[in-house]
């Protein structure tokens, strides 16, 4: 089992939809995953996804359910959404994890405030850091992408805006398969996650 838990001192950072496509891409690479909700958002309500949605608001249950999966059998993901602007549940998560994950903008305030998010919990957890922009960069966009200590860089995907419909619901329909696009960024985010806890052996 590998915990990961998607986190940002501000709302809107991308961690809850990044969280989404870290689950989708590990079921479409036919590895069980487990979103945990813990936002304060009320949960979505959408049925029929690719991976289990657990509405784990309370603590209490949070610990629970995290227990029970680590003391499960069976290689699986589990993901925690931790929601935007939450320090004190942050750093007691982060040491719960084997990975923290930031995603962020790829505009100096955001890229400032990751970067400062990621060394106030390296001390507790793994931590690094997801841009989210074009995978062609201008030579302004790389300078700020060049701001990121490379100890806290995960990597970066591209920027699919039909991915945000991974956070819709429907209790009529239920889920809807994504469109290509945010299914293969889906596949990207989750290959990066592969790559840190099982890097290329160097040659």
């Amino acid at each position: 089992m590998n915990s990961i838990a998607f986190m940002g001192l501000k709302g809107g950072n991308g961690a809850t939809t990044s969280a989404h496509l870290a689950c989708l891409g590990s079921a479409w690479s036919h590895r069980p995953a487990y979103f945990l909700h813990t936002d304060l958002r009320e949960p979505l309500e959408a049925v029929q996804r690719p991976y289990k949605y657990i509405d784990a608001r309370d603590q209490d249950y949070l610990i629970n359910a995290f227990n029970k999966l680590s003391d499960s059998s069976g290689d699986h993901l589990v993901v925690i959404d931790s929601g935007g602007n939450r320090p004190k549940f942050d750093a007691w998560l982060s040491e719960a994890v084997d990975l923290v994950i930031i995603p962020t903008d790829l505009d100096p305030e955001s890229v400032k405030l990751a970067v400062k998010h990621a060394n106030d919990l390296s001390s507790k957890s793994d931590v690094k850091i997801l841009v989210r922009c074009p995978l062609r960069l201008g030579k302004d966009d790389q300078r700020i992408y060049d701001r990121i200590p490379s100890e806290f860089l995960l990597g970066r995907v591209d920027v699919v805006k039909a991915s945000r419909s991974l956070k819709d619901d429907d209790d009529e329909t239920g889920f809807q398969t994504p469109t290509s696009k945010v299914n293969n960024l889906a596949r990207s985010v989750y290959r990066l996650l592969v790559d840190h806890f099982n890097p290329p052996i160097k040659l």
